[in-house]
């Protein structure tokens, strides 16, 4: 009778998703989420966003009254570590290799309601897969309750940029927010929480869901379609726009989000993503923080019928994978965090080989599910089975002409050059460096880069001295893009 009550309850959902011609989750997608939460393992991912939603409620749920500061800030300035985020403490936060508290600084509390933002979508992302998974409308409580509350206030914050200046203005450097200091955080944030919205429709009330939408979405849209930039920061937008539009039953929202002339999402395919499949700010954490933004994108459009899953956003995701060390780490260039590794990205992989049904996926989840638990929340969506699937994926030296990296391998061992394009706003100076992985460590490495609010960012990171490479009377190499005259395995 239970299992009867259970189907009888997800019915209206998943109808007022299906017959709208708008929806995240097709039908599909929620019989698979449903047939693994039956699983031992979707169990216990269901157990921990559970106990995420619980851990959240143990503190007031009031949305922040206060606009959001640059969440690059909230990092220690002597250690470059992240300060420990403490709900209880919104003017001192700590730092653990201090050991102390830091006070007194508007910038470290401007980024402490920066993330508590992104804790709130945490807890709505995870009652949206709570909801889907078990029908209990309670979840579905939570998600109108604080969406409700975001748009009370939302329309209350200003816009401002990343020295909390009041203004609407674009420059190079500067491309303000309302909830966030910057519109990229504002586009990140409305790809999941218009998706929770959506879910949680069915539960509102026509007064919950015009509240929402006038006071949230067509604010967070309106500022969004007056962002036109380019690069990874495009790309989010458009995804922001996609989902929005979506949750707004809006067409013309998601036509200027897919095919803008100058900065739709076929545009930035085009202009940003080389022929080997790589984006071209030359960093794996700058692959994949785009990446995931196409995929979001492409996921929200399927429900207009339009079918963004092609060769190209194959490429995006297959090729990375064939310059990894044995261990599944990238070497990191750029401005990318140091220790950056597939594993960060299953949750990707997941939504790809549910997508795309290629085999290769199935293995590359499987290898990397060797080395940590199968706990990301996507792994619901996909039923592809994985028990059959390689437990190895094939590393063989390659090189990237295009982004400008050769690997040569022996066994588990690797050696790394850099020698190509410099990578934009994101690039280093640091032509011909080398980076060496014994077979279990990289035992020369590059360091990539800190926050960007640190200090040591521009003192130290992005300096040639810093990379194990070759300079001339310590001075800087100037941007430039190398050639490879001979590559012989």
């Amino acid at each position: 009778m239970k299992n009867i009550l259970f189907v009888l309850l997800l019915i209206p959902f998943v109808c007022s998703a299906q017959q709208s011609g708008y929806y995240f989750f097709d039908d599909e997608d929620i019989q698979n989420i449903r047939a693994a939460s039956q699983t031992a393992w979707g169990q216990n991912i269901l157990a921990g966003l559970k106990t995420q939603v619980e851990e959240r409620r143990r503190y007031p749920l009031r949305v922040p009254l206060l606009e959001g500061g640059w969440g690059h800030h909230y990092f220690c300035p002597t250690h470059n570590v992240m300060f420990t985020f403490d709900w209880n403490n919104p003017n001192r936060h700590y730092c653990t290799l201090c050991k102390r508290y830091w006070e007194n600084v508007n910038n470290y509390d401007w980024s402490w309601v920066t993330m508590a933002h992104n804790e709130n979508l945490k807890y709505l992302v995870a009652s949206m897969y709570l909801y889907i998974a078990t029908a209990d409308t309670t979840y579905a409580g939570y998600i109108r309750d604080m969406m409700l509350d975001y748009a009370s206030k939302y329309p209350t914050y200003f816009e401002h940029n990343s020295s909390r200046e009041a203004t609407s203005v674009i420059g190079r450097h500067s491309i303000p927010g309302r909830m966030f200091s910057q519109s990229l955080d504002e586009a990140v944030w409305a790809s999941d929480a218009a998706r929770a919205y959506w879910v949680a429709k069915p539960v509102m009330s026509e007064q919950n869901i015009k509240k929402i939408e006038d006071g949230y979405l067509n604010v967070c849209a309106n500022m969004l379609l007056r962002r036109r930039v380019g690069e990874n920061w495009q790309v989010w937008h458009n995804s922001g726009l996609a989902a929005l539009g979506v949750a707004l039953q809006n067409d013309s929202i998601i036509r200027v989000a897919l095919d803008d002339p100058a900065h739709g999402y076929h545009t930035m395919m085009r202009w940003h993503v080389t022929n080997e499949g790589w984006w071209k700010e030359g960093s794996p954490i700058y692959h994949f923080y785009p990446l995931r933004a196409m995929m979001l994108t492409a996921d929200a459009v399927r429900c207009r019928g339009i079918n963004l899953y092609d060769q190209r956003l194959y490429n995006m995701l297959a090729t990375p994978a064939s310059g990894v060390y044995a261990n599944l780490d990238f070497p990191s260039h750029n401005d990318g965090w140091y220790g950056e590794s597939l594993l960060q990205q299953l949750s990707l992989y997941e939504i790809a080989c549910q997508r795309f049904k290629d085999p290769f996926f199935a293995d590359l989840l499987k290898t990397g599910y060797k080395f940590i638990e199968r706990t990301t929340v996507t792994a619901l969506q996909n039923r592809v089975d994985l028990s059959t699937a390689n437990e190895t994926l094939p590393l063989k030296t390659i090189n990237f002409e295009n982004l400008g990296v050769a690997i040569l391998r022996s066994g588990n061992k690797a050696v790394v050059l850099k020698y190509g394009p410099h990578g934009g706003g994101h690039g280093h100076p640091d032509k011909l460096s080398i980076s060496l992985f014994n077979g279990k460590e990289e035992l020369l490495s590059d360091l990539g880069t800190p926050a960007y609010g640190g200090p040591d960012h521009t003192q130290w990171y992005v300096k040639t001295v810093a990379h194990s490479t070759v300079t001339v009377d310590h001075k800087d190499q100037t941007p430039a893009t190398g050639q490879l005259v001979k590559f012989k395995p």
